[in-house]
């Protein structure tokens, strides 16, 4: 039991983090309630718990799932990373519930020094660099590539700075310049 509420203890802590990030509030993003077990509004383990600004246009475009206390063995390499590369067609398959097109896999691993952010978004050289990346076959069968980032450089970035990246679709935001990080 001691590991689940660490486990629901650090979802918490992310929802915090990302929602201070996102909007500059600390109570946007929630852990969902179940841990994501039903696709009710948003699917994954972090959504929102409250109404999302007007220029989102009530949309959530994030699917963020977030994995707790796996062992150092356990950290992707370039050898090691079949149970990413299953965690992420999951949350793929699953994302497409909600076109929650942008799909965020948030791990914290024993006695690692930071937590890592697993995604298809290359958010370019210029804007931060990639720890590891590897190609690998969606379940769709198109082949795709996975990008490894430390998670606390993502966040310390202005959210606004990766605006052009997550909200590809016009329909995302109405009014880009409403973001106020």
């Amino acid at each position: 039991m001691k590991s689940k509420n660490r486990g629901n203890a650090f979802e918490r802590k992310i929802a915090r983090e990302l929602s201070l990030w996102m909007f500059n509030k600390k109570d946007i993003l929630r852990r969902h309630p179940d841990s994501g077990l039903t696709k009710v509004n948003y699917a994954g383990d972090i959504c929102p718990a409250n109404q999302l600004p007007s220029s989102w246009n009530n949309k959530f475009p994030f699917f963020i799932e977030v994995k707790y206390g796996y062992k150092n063995n356990g950290i992707p390499t370039i050898w090691n990373k079949t149970f990413l590369i299953n965690w992420y067609i999951k949350a793929l398959g699953e994302s497409k519930i909600n076109n929650q097109n942008n799909i965020f896999i948030i791990n914290n691993f024993t006695n690692r020094k930071f937590n890592i952010l697993t995604t298809e978004l290359y958010f370019g050289s210029q804007l931060i660099l990639h720890e590891l990346s590897f190609p690998f076959t969606d379940c769709f069968g198109n082949i795709s590539q996975l990008f490894i980032y430390n998670y606390q450089k993502i966040i310390s970035i202005p959210f606004k700075k990766f605006h052009k990246i997550f909200f590809r679709q016009e329909d995302c935001l109405s009014q880009v310049g409403t973001i106020t990080n």
